[in-house]
């Protein structure tokens, strides 16, 4: 149905473009993982120089965390049924309605708009990181190697089955916290030296 408005009261934003982000940041993070298999590093801490872009790629990943938690709860309070409309719907492009109230899915449409501007600077600083730093980036490419790859294996198995989106958003947070744990990782390896 994915029409803008189903009456006066609802209306429908495609539930696909949040699941879609999981897909999206996989990729963006990938090229992280490309250059540790290529190039393994060499170094094991962090220089002084390197602790900003870290430090930046960091609260990129935080604000798409809180970016997302607040489009799921605009989805469990304006959706009348969040479970048969967004989590429990198939990952399927025009296949699912999901009915906000207004007021909601202007929340919704606003939360978006940040979900994807601060996923977006994720991978501007991955790829500032890659050309400024690549030890650095294949670091956390070796951090990301495993994760990554069982991410990626779930994800294409969810897009091939048209699986519910509940299962690309159990990705999606876990694409963040393995990236936020590896970029915690190199800033702490610094502390006391």
């Amino acid at each position: 149905m994915n029409i803008n408005t189903i009456d006066n009261d609802l209306v429908d934003p495609d539930p696909v473009v949040i699941a879609g982000l999981a897909i999206s940041l996989v990729a963006a993070i990938t090229p992280l993982v490309q250059l540790f298999r290529k190039q393994p590093p060499t170094e094991f801490h962090v220089h002084i120089l390197q602790q900003q872009p870290l430090m930046e790629l960091e609260r990129a990943v935080d604000g798409t965390q809180s970016h997302l938690k607040a489009i799921q709860r605009c989805i469990d309070r304006g959706s009348p049924n969040s479970d048969a409309q967004f989590y429990d719907a198939p990952l399927r492009l025009l296949q699912t309605s999901m009915e906000l109230e207004r007021s909601i899915a202007q929340q919704y449409a606003t939360s978006s708009a940040s979900l994807f501007t601060t996923s977006g600077h994720i991978y501007l600083w991955i790829l500032n990181i890659i050309q400024n730093h690549p030890q650095l980036a294949a670091r956390l490419g070796k951090k990301l190697d495993r994760p990554l790859q069982e991410i990626a294996e779930r994800l294409n198995a969810i897009m091939a089955d048209g699986r519910p989106i509940r299962e690309a958003i159990t990705e999606l947070k876990a694409v963040l916290s393995n990236l936020a744990s590896a970029i915690e990782d190199e800033l702490n390896s610094n502390q006391g030296n």
